[in-house]
């Protein structure tokens, strides 16, 4: 009976390389060898092509996106035969993918304040509130406060730091605070979600 070797030249594929050429090395020269013999899993093949070796097809697979588990190709069994029409038996090979691109992360600077306490000058006055940003976000996007019940946004620069102004009576009115024995509102370090969700230019989003 013959054969077929199917072999994924990329060991893995990700975000930055989602294709790989795939041989297909049969034992002798196929007859009726097409695409439609070829099945992909968490992918799509494209372009087969004969080499000049007969025994040797090419093809390119491409991962699904964004898509994080094993893709596969395979060639079915009794699709294609020799010369002498004896069918010829299937193969499969597989890789990893991971095409999900990193989540955005917001990590807010420890001290809104020097001294992390809203005085009462500062509720007078504007804040900025700063912090880096992570993941896929990238210059440009939209950082999102809420304080408050308010939304405030800021640009993200270069360096992936962002600074955003909030009034600081609205710092001293959110009810995310503890109050110390003076009674002064009093910040306490941020910590916005693990998973900051984007929005659709996109912008991920940290709520206070």
């Amino acid at each position: 009976m013959p054969s077929v070797v199917v072999n994924i030249v990329d060991s893995a594929l990700n975000v930055a390389d989602t294709t790989s050429v795939v041989t297909f090395t049969f034992s002798e020269a196929p007859v009726g060898f097409t695409a439609a013999d070829i099945t992909a899993a968490n992918g799509t093949v494209t372009n087969l092509q004969p080499t000049a070796d007969p025994l040797v097809f090419t093809a390119t697979f491409t991962a699904s996106s964004p898509f994080e588990g094993t893709g596969s190709v395979s060639v079915s069994a009794n699709s294609y035969s020799n010369a002498v029409g004896n069918l010829g038996g299937g193969s499969t090979d597989t890789v990893g993918i991971d095409t999900k691109p990193p989540a955005p992360t917001i990590t807010l600077d420890a001290n809104i304040t020097a001294d992390d306490i809203i005085s009462v000058a500062e509720a007078g006055q504007t804040i900025p509130v700063t912090g880096v940003v992570g993941g896929d976000a990238k210059v440009g996007d939209t950082v999102t406060l809420t304080v408050n019940g308010k939304d405030f946004t800021g640009l993200v620069q270069p360096g992936k730091t962002f600074s955003i102004n909030v009034p600081g009576a609205d710092l001293a009115a959110d009810p995310d605070k503890v109050r110390t024995p003076k009674s002064r509102p009093r910040m306490p370090r941020a910590t916005p979600p693990a998973r900051p969700t984007p929005k659709a230019t996109p912008a991920p989003t940290c709520r206070r």
